[in-house]
């Protein structure tokens, strides 16, 4: 195998982890998101683990099988070579599995499907396997479709069925709470009977679906490919581009499948999306400590969070841990407390709608000073440490007055003698002194 058929499967899996991490934040700035995405990755210290073996092993026990590189960890998509024997999906299999959306990104340069390092590459099939125009429709949220999604109705068992189905694909797992239960709700119960085609290799993919029941046959080219027995999901490239189906799928017997069309999807998940950064830069315009950042700022930081939940009596952090979030409270209170030298602790205050902690840790590069606990259900903004250090600056001087005061707040509660157990404050005695007589209403 050349050098570039062993770079081309890399550069298609980070594309498409890429794309999901796109799907997920909906970037106003393209290229700054690029190159941020790009230069975490590379600064983490088990980067290649991406491109790990386990793929390769799973496919070992599957001869004459051609292995593509996984979506987000999920196993290979299998592909036959012409006259091999036809590989079956177990139930268990096709949760993982979708044989239906291959296309030249994971052919070789000359056409040729890529096999597995120490195979020899097979022939490719023709015309239908060229290079093939993908597009991805525009949609505004703003402009278009202001009404509701059609709820189709389902019982409890196959609400749980289709989740259970789409939780390891990756489109899918960039989705919040809401998100994924209105595409569920979306989807639509479609009765099938023995020798339906279902999809036909070649013509353009809208519809993505989940197996209930009944079995189906896959084709290329005319050629058994596999198949589905009872359990399964197929087509889910079709919610994201208009690009030819790879494969026929015909059913074998009669049985039942949901389906989702692209536009229902894309209209549920960026209109999701939008609101929940309308949502965020409202909120974010009343907390008073990001007040001194300006409507460009506020729009990234919005674009930074992500929403997190909290049950009754969860710990969201705990006090020596190393911190690495800071947290905007969206609902619900927080319980902040400290240890004492008797091995019990101490409530320090209660935080409410607006507040926000755990940016101690993350100024002073120090474990977790307190702890705190959700005080009925807490929905929380979370902001990691490298979206703290390139958004948060101007909010600086703030936060270090704030910590000075939390100082004293302790040590009207504790004494003077506690801040030995708090060696991050104790430090802080001199520092905070002199940024509260030099800093200013702008920050730095």
């Amino acid at each position: 195998m050349d050098k570039w058929s062993k770079l081309r499967p890399r550069l298609v899996l980070l594309l498409e982890l890429f794309s999901s991490r796109v799907f997920e934040v909906l970037p106003d700035d393209i290229l700054e998101f690029s190159s941020e995405f790009f230069s975490e990755l590379n600064s983490k210290p088990d980067k290649w683990g991406i491109f790990g073996d386990r793929h390769r092993a799973e496919t070992a026990k599957l001869p004459y099988t051609v292995q593509l590189i996984p979506t987000s960890g999920t196993p290979g998509k299998p592909q036959p070579d012409r006259g091999t024997p036809v590989y079956t999906v177990s139930p268990a299999e096709a949760q993982q599995q979708s044989i239906t959306d291959v296309s030249e990104e994971y052919t070789g340069e000359s056409g040729s499907l890529l096999a597995v390092e120490g195979q020899e590459e097979r022939p490719a099939c023709v015309s239908p396997c060229r290079r093939q125009s993908v597009a991805a429709e525009s949609f505004d949220p703003e402009i278009e479709d202001s009404g509701e999604s059609v709820v189709y109705p389902k019982t409890a068992a196959q609400r749980q069925r289709i989740n259970e189905a789409i939780q390891s694909i990756f489109i899918f797992r960039s989705l919040d709470e809401t998100q994924l239960n209105k595409v569920v709700d979306a989807m639509q119960e479609v009765p099938v009977q023995k020798d339906q085609v279902i999809i036909r290799q070649g013509e353009d993919g809208e519809y993505f679906y989940i197996i209930e029941s009944g079995s189906y046959d896959v084709f290329v080219e005319g050629e058994p490919a596999g198949n589905y027995n009872g359990a399964g999901y197929f087509g889910e490239l079709a919610l994201m581009y208009n690009t030819p189906r790879a494969a026929t799928i015909k059913c074998t017997s009669d049985g039942i499948l949901w389906r989702v069309d692209r536009f229902t999807f894309r209209r549920i998940v960026l209109k999701q999306a939008f609101r929940k950064r309308q949502l965020y830069e409202t909120w974010l315009s009343n907390v008073p400590l990001l007040k001194n950042l300006n409507f460009y700022e506020r729009k990234n930081l919005a674009d930074a969070l992500v929403s997190v939940t909290f049950e009754d009596g969860s710990w969201i952090v705990r006090q020596g841990e190393p911190g690495e979030v800071m947290y905007f409270i969206e609902e619900g209170d927080v319980q902040i407390s400290v240890n004492t030298s008797g091995g019990g602790s101490i409530s320090v205050k209660t935080l409410h709608e607006g507040d926000y902690f755990g940016e101690l840790a993350l100024i002073l590069h120090a474990p977790r000073q307190a702890s705190a606990m959700a005080v009925g259900k807490t929905v929380l903004a979370a902001l990691d440490v490298r979206s703290f250090e390139r958004l948060m600056g101007p909010c600086l001087n703030v936060m270090l007055r704030e910590v000075g005061q939390y100082r004293s707040e302790l040590i009207n509660i504790l004494g003077e003698a506690s801040l030995n157990s708090f060696s991050a404050l104790a430090r802080l005695s001199t520092f905070s002194t002199e940024e509260d007589a030099t800093s200013t209403d702008k920050g730095f």
